[in-house]
């Protein structure tokens, strides 16, 4: 495949991608199913354009709508309640990490202060001057 066949292959999945709203592994296998195809087809015709792959394969819309069409709501909904969970998480690492940094920025500052209380010897041990 030509450079620029690659270009119009990687540019037609990247749009399939973009028009689903959710990833599950059966949106994986249709993808990798679909380069499979973009592959072979171009093997077959290695002057083909976006246009060629739209009428061989479908619009990047209809493969989309075909798969939401095969996926249950019920795949669709634990796909969501993942999602939100998992940015949930990531926002309580996130504050804690924050909170964390503060901290550890709090006892440096102490660690310093101390280093110069204690960087002298105390009073008793200085000896005197003659």
């Amino acid at each position: 495949m030509k450079n620029s066949q690659k270009k119009l292959a990687k540019k037609y999945l990247q749009q399939v991608k973009a028009n689903i709203p959710y990833h599950t592994k059966c949106s994986k296998h249709v993808l990798q199913n679909l380069t499979l195809g973009i592959e072979e087809y171009a093997l077959e015709n290695p002057d083909f354009n976006l246009e060629q792959l739209i009428e061989n394969f479908g619009s990047p819309e209809d493969i989309a709508s075909t798969l939401l069409d095969d996926v249950d709501s019920e795949n669709i909904v634990r796909s969501i309640k993942l999602k939100r969970k998992l940015f949930c998480a990531i926002v309580v690492l996130l504050i804690l990490f924050v909170f964390c940094i503060q901290y550890m920025g709090r006892t440096e500052t102490v660690g310093i202060e101390e280093v110069i209380y204690t960087s002298e010897p105390p009073i008793s041990e200085k000896q005197p001057k003659n």
